[in-house]
């Protein structure tokens, strides 16, 4: 058990030091892309693009019907229920890429866009291919080849800015944003193939997979309500105010809430098959939750909290004056920001404890009640349709959510509340602190610098005033000393 607890910790950290390393490369790339492509497409480009987002992100969820968690969750798989599945994937990509061609024009007609039609049915190319890939990937998380995963993640991203920065560069068009998302979807498919080994049996292969469909069918149940919450608030606002008011709201949403989830997803590849390694020790799986969540918190709730007080100052250095309708957008997503990095962490439990109906049941009474806070908000055009999201994110989610992720496992409320009220209150601090700053002149870069050094700063000395944060802190040294001597990680054979 010594041995095992000390392999699965190695893993963890090597795995949350690749994935964090690949992440911060891919969020640098994306938040490059938004620059660059910001100054040479106008904001009715990102508009249209913005209107298709939310049909192919609801087709797409359906694509492996969640299969792909299954599999990592999964003690054990044959070779026949991969296959199986495999040839699943492949049959639920193929009825979705029929229905977005159907959708395609009615999407361009509800939009009164008709440049729209044809933008969506040319996504059915990324997700074909993300079909493909799906059940490579899901294997090489279960072998926790993480090293592998971030390498491609990296090498996906690499030329999907490379492609969209360049042809935005020549054809400006929103046609290159696509173009972007169809090379790393390619060059994803090629690399897991080769990275994984694994190749699909017979098409006639039998298995029995109903445990798994069933695992599959609640997760795309929680997705497809999370689909709603995240994407009704781009249909109302492009219904009611058009494409330029989208724009304006996608900027400020791809600059602060797209960078936290893409933070989240690569570090749930390395927490789901290891805490569900854990189910049979619920001491160590309550730590390594704790521990990873708060880190998380504690690199990316000083920085969320830095942008909201100066957001004035980051949208006019990062997009220019022509995009300051931006930052009061900006402002409230970034409150919500502040809870949602731990909020998504809890998500690896419900996975990792197979708690799926919960997501589920959770998942309708989020969607709800964040499509209400949307309708409430619109009246009060994008800014509005924010700060409603980010009240009742506050006020009406949060609370609930923590109260169903502690009723059943070792997960402890105590737990999760120290893990989101002090860097809370220490970003309430840092706004003090910055009204003093602009009283006494300083501006631009450099006060977005000092607000920067500063929130760090208070988020550690918060932390290390009490015992649970300072056990964050001990974790995060044991992750900055590993990483001298760090080895390819995947070279540990866990089977999960």
């Amino acid at each position: 058990m010594q041995q095992e607890t000390g392999s699965l910790r190695q893993l963890a950290l090597h795995g949350t030091l690749a994935t964090a390393a690949a992440q911060a490369i891919r969020v640098a790339l994306q938040l490059l892309t938004v620059i660059l492509l910001s100054r040479w497409l106008k904001p009715a480009d990102f508009g249209l693009v913005a209107m298709v987002m939310p049909v192919v992100a609801l087709v797409s969820l359906f694509q492996d019907f969640g299969l792909q968690q299954a599999v990592i969750q999964r003690r054990a798989i044959s070779a026949a229920e991969q296959t199986r599945l495999f040839y699943i994937n492949l049959a639920a990509a193929l009825a979705v890429i029929v229905v977005l061609l159907i959708l395609s024009p009615l999407v361009a007609a509800f939009y009164r866009q008709p440049q729209v039609a044809l933008l969506a049915a040319a996504w059915a190319v990324p997700i074909a291919l993300g079909a493909l890939a799906a059940q490579h990937l899901a294997l090489l998380s279960r072998e926790g080849r993480f090293g592998t995963l971030s390498a491609i993640d990296v090498a996906a991203a690499v030329s999907g800015f490379l492609v969209s920065a360049g042809s935005a560069f020549i054809w400006r068009s929103y046609w290159a944003i696509w173009a972007g998302t169809a090379v790393a979807a390619i060059l994803t498919a090629i690399f897991a193939w080769r990275s994984s080994g694994w190749r699909p049996g017979s098409i006639r292969t039998k298995a029995e997979t109903g445990d798994l469909l069933r695992f599959g069918a609640n997760v795309t149940g929680f997705s497809f309500l999370n689909y709603l919450s995240r994407s009704m608030d781009a249909v109302m606002i492009a219904r009611a105010y058009g494409a330029t008011a989208l724009g304006f709201y996608d900027r400020a949403y791809r600059l602060l809430l797209f960078p936290i989830q893409n933070i989240n997803a690569p570090v749930t590849k390395v927490m789901v098959p290891l805490l569900s390694r854990m189910n049979g020790d619920p001491e160590r799986l309550r730590r390594a939750f704790v521990e990873t969540a708060g880190l998380l918190g504690l690199i990316c709730i000083p920085g969320i909290a830095t942008v909201v007080v100066v957001a004035d100052e980051v949208i006019l250095l990062l997009l220019g004056p022509h995009w300051a309708a931006v930052a009061p957008i900006f402002t409230w997503l970034g409150i919500a920001g502040l809870m949602q990095t731990l909020s998504n962490a809890t998500g690896w439990l419900f996975i990792a404890q197979n708690r799926t109906r919960e997501l589920l049941h959770w998942g309708i009474y989020s969607s709800i009640t964040t499509l209400l806070s949307f309708a409430a908000g619109l009246p009060w055009g994008a800014v509005g349709v924010a700060a409603a999201y980010a009240i009742s994110g506050w006020l009406v989610r949060l609370p609930v959510l923590y109260w169903v992720v502690h009723r059943i496992g070792p997960v402890r409320m105590r737990d999760l509340l120290l893990l989101q009220l002090p860097l809370t209150v220490a970003a309430g601090l840092l706004a003090g602190v910055v009204h003093g700053l602009r009283m006494t002149g300083l501006e631009g870069i450099g006060l977005i610098l000092c607000s920067g050094v500063l929130a760090y700063a208070i988020a550690l000395a918060t932390l290390a005033s009490y015992a649970d944060g300072r056990a964050i802190l001990k974790a995060a040294w044991r992750l900055t000393r590993s990483f001298r001597g760090a080895r390819a990680y995947e070279e540990a054979e866990i089977r999960l």
